[in-house]
């Protein structure tokens, strides 16, 4: 695999997790860029999630 945006790390909350056309996908709002984006899990390396109150 080779990393997008040069290895920089992908930040957002998580929605939802889905399958599609057999893949999973995070749905997750992304407050940087102000939108809902999906992200494939297969493809993801290193997956952490930070949960707050």
């Amino acid at each position: 695999m080779e990393p997008k945006k040069e290895g920089k790390k992908y930040r957002g909350s998580p929605w939802a997790l889905t399958w599609a056309d057999e893949n999973y996908y995070l749905v997750a709002y992304d407050s940087e860029d102000g939108k809902v984006k999906h992200y494939r899990v297969d493809k993801m390396m290193k997956k952490t999630m930070i949960i707050s109150r």
